[in-house]
């Protein structure tokens, strides 16, 4: 047999196992997240007894998680972003919009529902920028809006005193906040300079970071006082989902879309520790979990000061604008 035909033939066989592994994962993914909706009950327990709110749900990890909490009648999906078609229509990089949206939710949540009163509610952040999008846009995106709504919303579930539902925030992020240098020493230098220089390459790490030191902070300030608030953080892994894709040009981006289903996981793979973080560990507050398991125990390990000096600089930006 000539080498060109053998070359041929095992790139087609590695190609053909890769896309068999893919797709066993995928059903791996989907068996899993099948067990534990049967363990937490989304199939048996009544009509509204769990409320998620979930940010970008167009495409990708967000919409897999919503397509697939839509199955059950005991959760009520709300949808969170820009599309007309979501529950909540939010610019995320817009202060204004954020505190009608947090406003809206507890009108929803929390104000003349028909909803059992007890039940556990969950909001995802999900929606993310990455390095094409402008320094400020990353920053709001994915750590300013985000810490304002967790902040903002469970400062409203206190006021409405409902004990009777848990409340749950679930950030994800990512494996790559561990390139951020962000620091209690640094933070508001740090945060500044990033936003004010585009040139700066890690935007995104020290968005990721910022929310990991805001967990720990939320966890701190509320959970031993109010225990039925939750503060958890979740990395899906590296997704095949449209994150980056303004980063390279439109040709190259559908033309690698092989290469990206075979090496990259799927977004209901993506879904499966995201969907854990929110139902999984009901009982624990402060972790960042990946994959059915806790990485670390954030409240302990990350500087909750870090944490409360990223919530100034949230509120001043937000007061300022």
């Amino acid at each position: 047999m000539r080498v060109s035909n053998v070359l041929i033939l095992t790139g087609v066989t590695t190609v053909g196992i890769l896309f068999v592994r893919r797709l066993l994962r995928i059903r791996a993914a989907t068996s899993e997240l099948q067990k534990l909706a049967h363990r937490v009950g989304l199939d048996v327990l009544p009509v509204g007894y769990f409320r998620v709110c979930i940010s970008g749900t167009s495409s990708g990890i967000g919409n897999a998680c919503a397509h697939f909490l839509s199955r059950y009648r005991s959760v009520k999906v709300f949808s969170l972003g820009r599309p007309e078609s979501c529950d909540f229509v939010v610019d995320l990089s817009d202060p204004s919009a954020i505190r009608s949206c947090a406003i809206d939710i507890e009108r929803e949540w929390y104000k003349g529902t028909c909803a059992p009163s007890a039940g556990f509610d969950v909001l995802i952040n999900n929606a993310g920028v990455f390095s094409a999008a402008t320094a400020s846009a990353i920053h709001w995106i994915n750590s300013f809006a985000p810490a304002f709504l967790t902040e903002d919303l469970s400062e409203r579930y206190i006021r409405n005193k409902i004990k009777s539902r848990m409340l749950r925030f679930v950030q994800v992020s990512s494996r790559l906040e561990s390139k951020s240098t962000l620091t209690a020493e640094n933070m508001r230098g740090s945060i500044s300079e990033s936003m004010e220089a585009p040139t700066r390459t890690l935007h995104y790490a020290d968005s990721k970071r910022a929310m990991m030191y805001h967990t720990s902070f939320m966890h701190n300030k509320f959970t031993l006082s109010h225990p039925s608030l939750s503060y958890v953080t979740v990395t899906p892994g590296m997704v095949n989902t449209a994150l980056g894709r303004s980063s390279v040009w439109a040709v190259i981006w559908y033309l690698s879309y092989p290469i990206r289903f075979l090496f990259l996981r799927s977004p209901i793979e993506g879904a499966l520790p995201v969907i854990w973080a929110a139902f999984g560990c009901p009982t624990e507050s402060g972790v960042f979990t990946a994959d059915q398991e806790i990485l670390e125990r954030i409240s302990a390990t990350r500087d909750p000061e870090a944490g409360r000096i990223f919530s100034e600089l949230v509120h001043e930006s937000f007061n300022s604008i």
